[in-house]
């Protein structure tokens, strides 16, 4: 679908599960990409379960964005590094619920607007999906606590 969306300049995902493949086919087919949602609820943060294949595949192949939103990823500093150095463009990004960085420092330095992972997300709207018995509500404090939010 992407490839027939060529002057594509904004594009929200809520609960998608894209490979890095997927995000690397729609960087390159949409050249004009300028926001992007990459949205996810039922985040737990756990020993091991680091991943930063999306965060790299945007940061290689979205570099016009603006406005990046990944609300719940599991991106460590290094995605969170090639984000930074890779979309030079980008003025906000939201990180709220992506537990598994300490660098954020340099968010705040560069970015217009940052939402750091313990920023409330009530003014999200992915909360109204929060009803549904297939999502999941973590806590940050706690590193392999998850619990079904019914």
């Amino acid at each position: 679908m992407a490839k027939k969306a060529v002057m594509l300049e904004e594009l929200e995902t809520y609960n998608c599960s894209f490979s890095k493949d997927t995000l690397k086919g729609v960087g390159n087919a949409c050249p004009q990409l300028r926001s992007f949602r990459l949205n996810s609820r039922g985040y737990c943060r756990q020993l091991g379960m680091e991943y930063d294949d999306k965060a790299l595949a945007i940061a290689e192949n979205m570099p016009e964005l603006r406005h990046l939103h990944l609300l719940g990823n599991k991106l460590t500093n290094v995605g969170l590094k090639a984000i930074l150095d890779g979309c030079l463009h980008l003025e906000s990004l939201d990180l709220r619920q992506c537990f598994n960085l300490n660098l954020l420092r340099s968010c705040r330095d560069r970015l217009i607007k940052a939402r750091l992972p313990n920023d409330s997300t009530d003014d999200d709207e992915l909360d109204d999906y929060e009803s549904s018995e297939d999502n999941y509500i973590c806590y940050a404090d706690v590193d392999f606590l998850c619990s079904e939010y019914y």
